[in-house]
């Protein structure tokens, strides 16, 4: 009998014929809902592209697409238009718009800053132009100040001698005296001795008179001349000495007077006061002629001149003009308020200024055809050189110190013989001043098309609502008062040269940016190790680590102290010194430990860097990325160097970290002056790029 064979052992058993229908009908069973569904919505969806596609226009022909025409340059944004990004992936880091594509527009706008605008374009910018012309011009300087005492009017009555004041006319402050007028009574035994000595003098020289003895005559006479020099020495007036001799009375009491006439502005005598010989008892002023002490600011006193006549107002007289002629210009500017001191005489017969007074003044003067002051009021006339306000019509002497009058000419003052020339000048919205450059829009029209040009202009100074034009313009030409920085903002939106910003290369003369710097001498090594601190700085910045930033400032001063330019010598060691100590003035002082201050501190080391970098190469083996932002240091804008081409600004860190732009490359191994770099041993620059090629092949 035969074992059965196992289940699991020999060949399977052929499938029975249909086993795969099968196996379809089940699951069409199980799933048919599911796919009748996908097969309804799959129709519907054909269906609906298929109706679209019959629906659509054909599409035109391609054209040829120009070379450079509607290129995209960059992206940039509308209300930040220094903001550059190669996509618009990212928002603006100031404003966080969205970014705009800035265009090439047919091949480029070319190099004239230029902007052609339609009838309806001018009037929604509301440009508005102006004449450039002939004006006769006049500045007006507005000074504020108050009244003052007349110094020179100034009397300070004092004891000549010493003792008791008995009795006082004048007992209080601001009593008006005139000149002779008593003013107390002192006390003084020493008086009636003076005056006992006196009378004796006096009966000996009569005595004498009557001898015959020539020299005891002579004797005796000047002994009394000396006893009367005395009395009048202790203020006892002739009239008193006259009494004294006529009646042989003599007086312990002494009256004082006044010896001008004024206002009593101080009182230190009392009735019952002993004082002492040269003690001050009173102090007079003459109020007739006041001093208005005006303060002028520093950048109007080119217009300020000795002898001009000031007007100004006063609140209690208010729409009352007073009149005043400048006698003195302070030498000496009050560094806290910016301000000069000018004095200007005025006469107040009527008394109506009163010291303490508040006034608003002005001066008003005319300009030559070379845009000088010109004072009429005193040309041909003579004045005093130590008291200008002493003028008269013929040569004399001074009142006050008795010098000789000099012409108003030989001291600063314009003479016109012929009417004042106009001067050529442009309205004072004109102009766009970017630092040391003025630039302004000047209207082209040819036919029915209206161009705006940009032009570098050099004026002088500005004359009320006008400047000075000194040269780029021409009388007849139309400038843009109005709407002046729209066209330039227009400009630059559309990557076209503008005059606020020129491209790069142009030489701008703000912070370096646009220029290569002239390094003339080879790199330091002692001062490689500051840079590396300097660039570790920055990187910790950007990284808004405050901790790496104190321990790199710590890095830097040490340093810059170590430095000491070995090896160089002349005219290279004399400006390595000088550089050297602009670099440690900027890092003195204890590091700081906030970040803000670190960010305040390298802003202020990086001025004296560049400059250190426009004479020394930085020598390191990568180039070195100078970097600008336009909103550091409350839109006053900052530079710091980097490495590399990415932006990373230390002055906002993660808050704005790729906001600014990289204006230049400072490669190793630049020269000038054809110094060539194998000096050093490090190759000249091609052969720096030379060997880079060759290290890069495999």
């Amino acid at each position: 009998m035969s074992e059965p064979i196992p289940a699991n052992s020999g060949p399977e058993p052929p499938e029975p014929e249909g086993r795969a229908e099968t196996i379809w009908l089940r699951f069409w069973q199980k799933y048919r809902a599911a796919c009748v569904a996908a097969a309804v919505i799959l129709a519907f969806v054909l269906g609906y592209w298929l109706a679209a596609r019959r629906a659509a226009p054909p599409a035109p022909a391609a054209k040829a697409e120009q070379p450079g025409a509607d290129r995209i340059l960059y992206w940039s944004c509308s209300m930040h238009p220094q903001i550059k990004m190669p996509d618009n992936k990212s928002k603006c880091p100031i404003c966080f718009m969205d970014l705009t594509a800035v265009r090439e527009a047919g091949g480029g706008g070319g190099d004239a800053p230029r902007l052609v605008l339609s009838k309806a374009a001018r009037e929604r910018a509301e440009i508005q132009t102006s004449p450039v012309e002939y004006r006769p011009l006049a500045v007006t300087v507005r000074m504020v100040g108050k009244i003052e005492y007349d110094e020179t009017r100034l009397a300070h009555i004092s004891a000549w001698v010493g003792g008791r004041i008995d009795r006082l006319f004048v007992d209080y402050a601001g009593i008006r005296v005139r000149k002779g007028d008593h003013l107390a009574e002192i006390y003084s035994p020493d008086l009636r001795t003076v005056e006992e000595e006196y009378l004796i003098a006096l009966r000996r020289a009569q005595a004498a008179k009557k001898g015959s003895d020539a020299d005891e005559t002579a004797s005796a006479e000047a002994i009394r001349s000396a006893a009367r020099k005395k009395l009048e020495l202790w203020g006892v007036l002739p009239a008193q000495i006259e009494e004294l001799e006529r009646t042989g009375r003599t007086s312990d009491r002494m009256t004082i007077y006044s010896p001008i006439g004024g206002t009593v502005i101080e009182r230190e005598a009392f009735v019952g006061k002993y004082v002492m010989m040269g003690e001050r008892l009173f102090t007079i002023a003459g109020l007739d002629v006041v001093w208005a002490m005006l303060d002028a600011y520093e950048i109007d006193l080119k217009w300020i001149h000795y002898g001009e006549a000031v007007e100004f107002e006063t609140d209690a007289y208010p729409g009352q003009l007073f009149k005043g002629r400048i006698a003195f210009v302070s030498p000496i500017l009050n560094e806290m308020t910016r301000t000069v001191k000018v004095r200007v005489n005025v006469p107040n017969p009527d008394g109506r200024l009163r010291p303490g007074m508040y006034v608003r003044a002005k001066l008003d003067v005319t300009l030559d055809e070379a845009g000088r002051v010109r004072n009429n009021a005193v040309a041909g006339k003579w004045m005093c050189p130590m008291h200008p306000e002493i003028i008269k019509d013929k040569p004399d002497k001074c009142d006050n110190c008795g010098m000789d009058l000099e012409e108003t000419e030989k001291l600063g003052f314009s003479r016109l013989d012929v009417p004042a020339k106009r001067v050529l000048s442009i309205p004072a919205t004109a102009p766009l001043l970017t630092g040391k450059r003025a630039v302004v829009y000047v209207e082209e029209r040819k036919g029915d098309e209206v161009a705006y040009v940009g032009r570098e202009v050099e004026l002088g100074d500005r004359a009320g609502e006008y400047y000075i034009v000194n040269s780029g313009l021409a009388e007849g030409e139309r400038v843009v008062t109005k709407g002046n920085f729209k066209i330039d903002s227009a400009l630059q939106i559309m990557a076209k040269p503008s005059m606020m910003k020129p491209q790069e290369g142009e030489g701008t003369r703000g912070e370096g940016r646009g220029e290569e710097p002239a390094q003339k001498f080879p790199p330091v090594a002692d001062v490689q190790p500051a840079l590396d601190a300097y660039l570790a700085l920055v990187d910790a910045l950007a990284a808004d680590d405050a901790s790496k930033g104190g321990v790199a400032i710590a890095a830097l001063k040490a340093t810059l102290d170590k430095a000491e330019g070995k090896g160089l010598e002349g005219h290279a060691q004399h400006q390595f010194k000088d550089l050297l100590a602009a670099l440690k003035k900027a890092a003195a002082g204890d590091p700081p430990k906030g970040i803000a201050e670190q960010r305040d501190l390298l802003g202020g080391l990086t001025k004296p860097l560049t400059d250190y970098l426009r004479a020394f190469n930085h020598g390191l083996s990568f180039p070195l990325a100078e970097a600008y932002c336009s909103m550091a240091f409350k839109n006053r804008g900052g530079t710091w160097f980097q490495k590399g081409a990415e932006v990373r600004n230390p002055y906002f860190g993660a808050a704005m970290l790729k906001c600014g732009e990289v204006k230049r490359e400072l490669k190793p191994g630049t020269r000038d002056e054809g110094r060539g770099a194998r000096e050093e041993g490090r190759g000249t620059r091609g052969e720096v790029e030379d060997q880079k090629r060759k290290e890069a092949q495999p």
